[in-house]
């Protein structure tokens, strides 16, 4: 009789444990909340491009200069805005500004770019977000980031 109540038991806890497996949250943490792509139909030419965004009505202004360095990156004060370089090894006609990212959620957001002072381009974007969470269901954090396939397009 005990090996049918081993066997019973075993019966019970199984498919309970199947249910509930135990729950393992790695350590990622959220990425930026906002990115927006920037095209330019011509090449980025030799300067210094100046990108004001402008995140709920604060402006935060960085200066990425062309051809691009690999020791100096771009010139920003703001631990809210990033402007990404691509290609700072690359030979000087293959360089880019990559894009902007964002590092909190925001309603509005404006940006103006200009070439040594003449402005190129700009563009207003409402995003909308979604939330997500990176180490899986029930694991902090929840992150919020934009949904939206974001890009401003400059001359």
């Amino acid at each position: 009789m005990r090996p049918q109540l081993f066997l019973l038991a075993c019966s019970l806890v199984v498919p309970a444990c199947a249910q509930n497996p135990p729950r393992a949250c790695t350590e990622i943490g959220c990425g930026a909340s906002v990115h927006i792509n920037v095209q330019k139909a011509s090449g980025w030419q030799p300067g210094a491009y100046t990108v004001t965004t402008t995140v709920d009505g604060t402006a935060h202004t960085c200066t990425v200069n062309f051809p691009l360095s690999c020791d100096a990156p771009s010139s920003c004060a703001s631990d809210v805005v990033l402007v990404s370089q691509n290609g700072c090894a690359l030979p000087a006609a293959e360089q880019s500004l990559g894009g902007i990212d964002l590092t909190v959620p925001a309603s509005s957001v404006s940006i103006e770019i200009s070439h040594d002072g003449t402005p190129l381009g700009s563009g207003k974007f409402s995003p909308t977000y979604e939330e997500l969470r990176p180490n899986g269901a029930g694991c902090d954090p929840v992150c919020r980031g934009s949904r939206d396939d974001l890009t401003l397009r400059l001359q």
